[in-house]
């Protein structure tokens, strides 16, 4: 179980938010951020985003099917196919300066966030839990945890293997495990 903030995934929630990409149950981001007028190739944009969403979460499970191009003006690589994501490289080129801006503040502020946070052993014990209950040891498992500020206290999946945590929640161990027993019920 790896437990991390990584800048492409807060890029992505960005850009999903000010797009209005109808994908996610992810709360909405904190701070707020202004929504872009709607697309006329909105649906095409949606399916466009939701291709690179899954390359960006995960991308060992949905790798790229060609050659990527990197968008200019992004200090973390943000590739995108070169055929198939015309109207996605358009609407995230027109947005790529503010998404940057946001993301880097996230950035810091997650980074300041995980320096206070108490980093006990609450996951292991739960796991451990589990490997009693079962009265044998856990099935190996992956899951991955992006920590993210959203409005709301929260998790939600946004993979196959991960799930998004609101930083409210993390910053509260025991409601925390209590969000992660069912997940880590079911993995192990």
């Amino acid at each position: 179980m790896s437990e991390t903030s990584t800048r492409s995934v807060l890029f992505g929630l960005y850009t999903r938010e000010v797009l209005g990409i109808r994908k996610l149950g992810v709360s909405a981001l904190y701070p707020a951020i202004t929504r872009a007028e709607a697309s006329a190739e909105q649906g095409e944009l949606d399916a466009q985003w939701g291709r690179w969403w899954a390359s960006v979460v995960e991308p060992e499970l949905a790798p790229a099917r060609g050659p990527l191009g990197l968008l200019p003006g992004t200090s973390h690589t943000v590739a995108l196919p070169l055929t198939g994501a015309e109207v996605l490289y358009d609407a995230l080129a027109a947005i790529a300066d503010e998404a940057e801006e946001w993301t880097r503040a996230a950035d810091d502020s997650l980074r300041g966030f995980a320096m206070k946070r108490p980093h006990g052993m609450e996951v292991t014990l739960l796991v451990n839990g589990f490997a009693e209950e079962f009265g044998r040891p856990v099935h190996p498992f992956r899951l991955d945890v992006e920590i993210v500020p959203t409005t709301e206290r929260g998790i939600w999946w946004i993979g196959q293997h991960t799930v998004a945590v609101s930083a409210d929640l993390r910053s509260d161990p025991d409601a925390y495990v209590a969000a992660l027993r069912p997940i880590v019920a079911m993995l192990a």
